[in-house]
């Protein structure tokens, strides 16, 4: 029988959300970057897991500009393969789902 899991997360102005990555991939930014779990420096071609963030929208002029059911796009998180948090928290896999996951927060 298989597992399922239903959630009537009804998001609200100004939540958070975070896609979860697919598999890992390679730092590639000229610069350095703090690792958000860990806050170590990341060097460039380290293997890291890129999270995409967006926010819905919380003011009436995000709402013109996105829509009601808009999410405003922000820059990814970055996180070390070797950070303890990340590690312990996500496991990727070649067989996960092509759909990304969705973790939403409230700020």
């Amino acid at each position: 029988m298989p597992l399922t899991c239903y959630c009537e997360w009804e998001p609200e102005p100004g939540n958070w959300c975070w896609y979860g990555p697919d598999d890992y991939s390679t730092f590639e930014a000229s610069r350095r970057k703090r690792c958000s779990s860990c806050h170590n420096l990341i060097d460039h071609a380290s293997i890291v897991a890129k999270f995409e963030r967006r926010r819905i929208p919380a003011t009436d002029v995000e709402v013109a500009i996105f829509g009601e059911e808009g999410e405003i796009p922000l820059p990814p998180s970055i996180s070390a393969k070797s950070a303890p948090i990340f590690g312990s928290r996500f496991t990727i896999s070649a067989s996960s789902a092509s759909a990304p996951r969705r973790t939403c927060a409230i700020s």
